[in-house]
């Protein structure tokens, strides 16, 4: 009788806790909770962390990784400077530390005896995003690169918050990570937030080699709680990653815990005179002692000249674009990155007789890949030397070699708007594109970045004609910021096609959940042009299974046609629900084309697990 007693109880407890459950996923949300700090208070957290990085590149060295480890117990001080537009400036350090042990290429960094001197200045909005870290020139570059690997790891991004759940793109210090967020739990004003990383999009270091990721496993959750308006109070978790690409490898194993413990006040400080004499970078720039980044680019260089350099120009050329071509552009990085003064030698390589369009291109992307200021230099001082009437093919496909830019300066990116103001055509449209893809890397620039994203949104509020408006929609969808959903989402509900099918082109870059819920609505368009992009777009992204549910749904309904099954098939293979999977894959097999291959797939999905 006890034991049945005991069987009701559970019972019930378990009622009870799924009606609580209820409860709260349907409770309102209330304002998207914002992150602040008040000037003139600094909070100390308590702070455990563990890091250990592996990279192995093979153009670099052969049989040993290169391996960094950070362990880190004490606590960390946040002290908020004031204002920068509408980022907080935040001096971020180490305030008493129990143990601290720093590894660089396999050997023991000793951490200076002013470590708590040592300041970060991190700009960070009220959503959370970084958006620049700088430091004082007479920081030690170990010290400047632990406290960045401190911020990143800390921030955490409430662009989506006024929904229970959101994805975006998020900087970190490896690279570009897709991530979805949740809202948890509430108590009283303060919220708890839940993350999880489902994959790099792109990695730091496998972009210094020209490659994309070829294979990844990412394990990474991190809850995090604040209360709203207030600092962050609370954060834990932990990434597991491991990354590969051909001649490229990369391993992550971290975990962090950090809580506030106490906040009190501190004196007056210039931000704008520190702001002023720091050195300025991103959460994924590297950071190394200037003696140190001088002998790694040109171990980099492997003892290349400049003379290698345009013989390999000369050789793809040719068409003798072969395998050693990557370890070629890497080792001609090192070389130019190390003596900037080399690529005006590129100039007349350029303008000479001997070479072709193709290798003229190549020039461009070397000097792109280069990236430094003195390397757009001289990539503004080619292109402006090519006059460029509105129909030249050739000015085209140069002027977006910029857009391969991982870094562009302002000079850059306002050459590239002067091109889009004077220029007409093909060359105007092309100018448009690169503008786009400026916007998006310039996250260290805010005003910038949003002028030249008026920029585009201007141009296209003037285009006339479906083509042309289409032109800007995808030019918009470059830029990639969150801010133009609502204007895209009005082209998403145009009567052309065409400018429906651009609108779901121009969310790729934007994983919100307005953006993914359009996307699901478009994959069901009328026009199958428009299905196509929509399932495209969401399946680069990566979606939740509500959302593979629609897809789903609206194969049932018959609302994406049999003409896009090979596309979708994709997402319905990622449907949680085996039963509906099911009904989708016979209704697919029921309706698709006579076509043995895409009913072989679909069948694959009915054949017993």
């Amino acid at each position: 009788m006890r034991l049945a007693r005991n069987h009701v109880w559970m019972a019930a407890a378990a009622v009870v806790a799924g009606i609580a459950a209820i409860a709260w996923s349907c409770r309102p949300l209330g304002p998207a909770p914002r992150l602040g700090w008040e000037t003139g208070k600094q909070y100390v957290y308590g702070l455990a962390l563990t890091h250990r990085q592996e990279t192995r590149l093979e153009a670099l060295v052969a049989d040993r990784p290169m391996t960094e480890r950070v362990t880190v117990d004490g606590r960390l001080r946040v002290r908020a400077l004031g204002r920068r537009g509408d980022a907080f400036v935040l001096g971020v350090s180490l305030a008493g530390v129990d143990r601290l042990e720093l590894e660089a290429l396999g050997q023991t960094v000793p951490p200076p005896a002013d470590l708590e001197q040592h300041e970060a200045l991190a700009e960070v909005l009220p959503t959370g995003e970084v958006q620049a870290i700088s430091f004082a020139p007479e920081t030690p570059a170990h010290v400047a690169s632990l406290l960045k690997l401190l911020v990143g790891e800390l921030q955490l991004r409430l662009d989506g918050a006024d929904a229970r759940t959101w994805q975006l793109q998020e900087a970190s210090a490896l690279g570009q990570v897709a991530a979805r967020y949740q809202r948890s739990r509430s108590f009283g004003d303060r919220v708890e937030i839940d993350r999880r990383r489902s994959g790099y999009t792109s990695l730091v270091t496998f972009t210094a080699v020209g490659g994309a990721i070829a294979a990844q496993t990412l394990e990474s959750a991190h809850t995090a709680r604040l209360a709203s308006g207030g600092p962050l109070e609370r954060l834990s978790g932990h990434e597991r990653l491991s990354a590969s690409r051909p001649g490229a490898s990369l391993s992550v194993d971290s975990e962090i815990s950090a809580e506030l413990r106490e906040v009190s006040g501190f004196g007056r400080v210039d931000v704008a005179g520190l702001l002023a004499r720091a050195r300025r970078h991103r959460l994924a720039d590297a950071i190394l002692p200037e003696g140190a980044a001088k002998a790694a680019l040109v171990q980099q260089s492997e003892g290349l000249r400049f003379e290698d350099v345009v013989a390999g120009i000369h050789r793809v050329e040719a068409g003798e674009k072969g395998q050693e071509h990557n370890r070629w552009l890497w080792r001609t990085m090192g070389l130019l990155r190390a003596d900037p003064a080399l690529c005006r030698k590129l100039v007349p390589v350029f303008g000479g007789t001997g070479l072709t369009e193709r290798g003229r291109l190549l020039v461009l992307e070397v000097l792109a890949a280069t990236g430094h200021g003195e390397a757009q230099a001289v990539m503004r001082e080619l292109l402006d030397r090519h006059a460029h009437p509105s129909a030249d093919l050739e000015y085209v496909r140069r002027v977006q070699r910029l857009s391969l830019l991982d870094r562009p300066d302002e000079a850059t990116a306002r050459f590239v708007s002067e091109a889009h103001h004077d220029a007409t055509g093909d060359v105007r449209r092309a100018a448009a594109y690169t503008l786009g893809a400026m916007v998006a890397q310039l996250e260290s620039e805010p005003t910038l970045r949003r002028e030249l994203n008026a920029e585009l949104v201007d141009a296209l509020a003037r285009a006339s004609g479906a083509e042309e408006q289409s032109h800007y929609l995808q030019a918009i969808g470059n830029a990639g910021q969150a801010e133009n959903f609502p204007l895209v989402e009005r082209f998403a509900q145009k009567k052309e096609s065409t400018l429906r099918d651009a609108a779901a082109r121009a969310l790729r870059k934007t994983a919100d959940p307005k953006s993914q819920d359009l996307l699901v609505t478009l994959a069901g368009d009328r026009s199958q042009r428009v299905q196509h992009a929509a399932v495209l777009t969401l399946q680069r992204q990566g979606t939740d299974d509500a959302r593979l549910t629609a897809i789903g749904q609206k194969i049932l309904k018959d609302e994406i046609a049999p003409d896009t099954y090979a596309l979708v098939l994709v997402s319905v293979r990622r449907i949680a629900d085996p039963a509906l999977r099911r009904t989708v894959a016979q209704h697919m097999l029921a309706h698709a084309p006579s076509d043995d291959d895409l009913k072989g797939r679909i069948a694959a999905l009915l054949a017993p697990s």
